[in-house]
């Protein structure tokens, strides 16, 4: 039975969110009420008759939908699509040939778009009408670095105590619980739907404090030097035992860090071909990742037993993906390969896989440019001379972490909707007609001198 803590919650969000974006404005209100509940709101979906089910993703961007929406209307009355935006206008209207290609029916087809438009649409057109300037991407770089601090404790209570918070508070766990042990110790949910997904959020937040600090963007976060936030994000995250956020963390700190004393971009731009290369190679059989994970069973062999299971499911759910190639199969799991008992044959983990067999490679082309555009936008658009410097900090971070949710993306499906988010308001800033929001700092007139 439901804990009735867990409808209140969902339900009660829609009003909360509002109040949030009323107190403290269209910007951070916004930001404030995707956060809050994106964090703490229980992992659930309520299943309403004749409705889409209301889910913790729905109803985190709805209610900042409607906050803006009543106090600040003009931005979204004003907005007017770019070209940038296409990729994401046959994203959301992708579904709806899925189904139709696939005889699933109107009411399916409408559904389908209708998610797909409220979990990724909705932020995308936040990020691009209200984050797409200086000030808005500093508040979301910052908001997620502060979304870091504020469940910095709730990680290192799990991981001493195990990961039982949304348990306590809500009467289940959020997934199975044999999956937060590892190397010999817990890894935290707390109120995400995954460890894993923990583990990129804390990742991110400490790339964030990390870049911001070394470039002196910022210096201090609630009058604390955030030099010492940016240490305990990054030890925090190691200690969410994730291997994947790790190496994510440590690759991007190591190669940002390396480029900015090179004034070097090509390492970056190098990163971000990494995710079309591997959709590419694995789709076509070009590449079977045997390097790879003879090189991980060089170092970690329990973790390269389970790389060859992901690579092995890839190439099953792949070749029933190509049976259905532009529009894939659609929804209820039509996707996933059968053997002869009638068993699925393979698990789908990655969000490249699910995307190509439920809606082809149509589908998949318009995400990944969706997800890698404002990065490559940023990386080309902006001089090298600048790219590295203070005012460009919060920029080139943020399109990081969009890098970083495209590389998790491969071996696992965690959206968040501050990623996206992050790539409407880059997107946005990137395409904007007014001049470059990134300039040099004036330097201040001697003393004395005429103003």
């Amino acid at each position: 039975m439901l804990n009735p803590l867990v409808p209140i919650a969902i339900i009660g969000w829609l009003a909360a969110g509002p109040v949030l974006v009323v107190l403290l404005g269209a910007r951070r209100g916004m930001l404030a009420a995707i956060l809050l509940g994106w964090l703490f709101l229980p992992v659930a979906s309520i299943s309403v008759a004749a409705m889409p089910d209301i889910s913790k993703h729905l109803v985190v961007v709805s209610s900042a939908l409607l906050g803006v929406l009543l106090i600040e209307p003009s931005r979204l009355a004003n907005f007017r699509p770019r070209w940038i935006d296409a990729p994401m206008a046959v994203w959301c209207v992708i579904p709806l040939a899925s189904s139709l290609s696939n005889n699933l029916g109107i009411w399916d087809s409408a559904s389908a778009v209708l998610h797909q438009t409220i979990t990724w649409g909705v932020p995308w057109l936040l990020g691009r009408a209200y984050l797409g300037d200086a000030p808005g991407i500093r508040d979301l770089a910052l908001t997620i670095v502060i979304g870091g601090l504020i469940y910095l404790p709730f990680c290192l209570w799990e991981i001493r105590m195990s990961p039982n918070l949304h348990h306590y508070v809500y009467g289940y766990h959020q997934h199975a619980f044999i999956q937060t042990r590892r190397f010999g110790g817990w890894r935290p949910m707390v109120f995400m739907e995954h460890g894993l997904a923990v583990a990129l959020f804390m990742a991110a937040a400490a790339l964030l404090a990390t870049w911001m600090w070394a470039t002196r963007a910022e210096r201090q976060i609630f009058g604390v030097p955030l030099a010492l936030p940016a240490i305990a994000l990054l030890v925090t995250t190691v200690l969410c035992k994730s291997a994947g956020a790790i190496v994510l963390l440590a690759v991007f700190l190591t190669v940002l860090l390396a480029c900015r004393a090179a004034r070097l971009r090509l390492p970056l731009l190098a990163i971000l071909a990494i995710a079309p290369l591997y959709m590419s190679a694995r789709t076509t059989g070009v590449w079977h990742g045997e390097h790879l994970v003879n090189a991980v069973a060089a170092v970690a062999p329990a973790r390269s037993s389970s790389l060859q299971s992901r690579f092995d499911a890839e190439n099953i759910l792949a070749e029933r993906a190509l049976e259905r190639p532009i529009f894939g199969w659609g929804g209820w799991g039509r996707s996933r390969a059968a053997n002869a008992s009638g068993a699925k044959a393979a698990v789908t983990d990655g969000f490249w896989i699910i995307t190509l067999g439920q809606r082809g490679l149509a589908g998949l082309g318009a995400v990944t440019i969706i997800m890698l555009t404002p990065a490559l936008l940023l990386l080309t658009r902006i001089p090298a001379r600048r790219l590295f410097s203070a005012q460009a900090a919060p920029y080139l971070a943020l399109g990081m972490v969009t890098l970083m949710f495209a590389l998790d993306s491969l071996l696992n499906a965690m959206l968040n909707p501050l990623w996206v988010l992050a790539m409407g308001a880059l997107g946005g800033a990137m395409t904007n007609p007014t001049p470059q929001p990134i300039r040099r700092r004036t330097p201040p007139a001697p003393q004395g001198s005429a103003a």
